[in-house]
């Protein structure tokens, strides 16, 4: 309810056809499969939409801030797992989280900005209706704030180089080793999700390339199809291991929900690189703003991708 802007996208990715509004009343919209979906038939696939402020954000005092959302108030399906990851604005501090409904919480915490993660491993439907509350500070003027970090940051690590330049001797350093999972299992995950980098920079190139026109259409789409098929095995795979490495300690499941928020980040950017790019061809806003933005969005993108390879390294350094 009260969602707009509303994306779809199939389970490899692929955008589908812009989804249609059915009923302005109910704001029921409709998406189209391709190919369309068959009598006991099922399909993956991911929608993004946007949902105003003003009717989760609550303001309680002058830094001070509340997010309350309910969910499946009003749709009539049955999620057999559900998980919910909420990023807050750069800059805010998580306060307090209080939830119904779900089987596990668990908080992240970075330098410049909060988040946490919610999973429902129950059916979930109308009758239990999971909640989520949430309390955080935050400065609006941190915009302005963040400028004057990243100048004393700088200074902060000069001041640090030059006292590790006069000692003499350094010691090496130690890098405690996380236990409780096998080594197998994080060389599987590794690989697994290598693999699916190069697959998903193969599908972006091969796209180019078609734009380009420097390959035909039809040998675009049969290779197309099979990178598709060959990422959706990697996603399975991958979803198992996470789960393995999720169940093996806490230091695991904390890597795992920092690996998911990064990729929930990706996800969000490319939502917002597409729509800008088609509100930018509608005419609705002007080349400057369009740039701005597009250089913001390709940061974020870029920042998300160090973290997945930070912790890429992290599990690398395991084996």
């Amino acid at each position: 309810r009260n969602s707009s802007d509303l994306v779809a996208w199939d389970e490899f990715g692929k955008p589908t056809v812009k989804p249609t509004l059915k009923d302005e009343e109910q704001n029921i919209y409709s998406v189209q499969m391709e190919p369309p979906l068959q009598p006991n038939d099922s399909r993956r696939f991911r929608v993004s939409y946007t949902l105003p402020k003003e009717i989760y954000v609550e303001q309680k005092g002058t830094l001070e801030f509340s997010f309350n959302m309910t969910f499946f108030e009003n749709a009539n399906l049955l999620a057999e797992k559900f998980s919910v990851t909420v990023v807050l604005p750069e800059g805010a501090q998580m306060l307090d989280v209080e939830s119904t409904a779900f089987d596990y919480s668990s908080v992240h915490r970075k330098v410049f900005s909060d988040s946490v993660s919610y999973t429902f491993n129950s059916p979930a439907t109308m009758l239990n209706k999971p909640k989520i509350s949430l309390a955080y500070r935050y400065n609006l003027l941190w915009v302005s704030f963040r400028p004057i970090l990243w100048i004393g940051a700088a200074l902060a690590l000069t001041y640090v180089v030059a006292l590790i330049w006069q000692r003499r001797k350094l010691k090496p350093a130690v890098i405690a080793p996380m236990v409780g999972v096998s080594v197998e299992v994080l060389r599987r995950f590794v690989d697994a999700y290598e693999e699916k980098k190069r697959v998903s920079s193969e599908l972006e190139a091969l796209k180019v390339s078609v734009e380009k026109g420097k390959i035909p259409r039809r040998r675009y789409k049969i290779r197309r199809r099979t990178l598709e098929n060959r990422l959706s095995t990697l996603n399975k795979r991958i979803a198992t291991l996470k789960e393995q490495l999720r169940r093996s300690g806490a230091r695991y499941a904390d890597a795992v929900g920092q690996l998911e928020v990064a990729e929930t980040e990706l996800e969000t950017v490319e939502v917002d690189i597409q729509r800008i790019e088609a509100r930018y061809r509608r005419g609705e806003v002007s080349r400057s703003a369009y740039r701005k933005l597009l250089d913001e969005y390709r940061k974020r993108k870029e920042k998300a991708l160090l973290t997945i390879d930070g912790l890429l390294l992290r599990f690398k350094e395991e084996l």
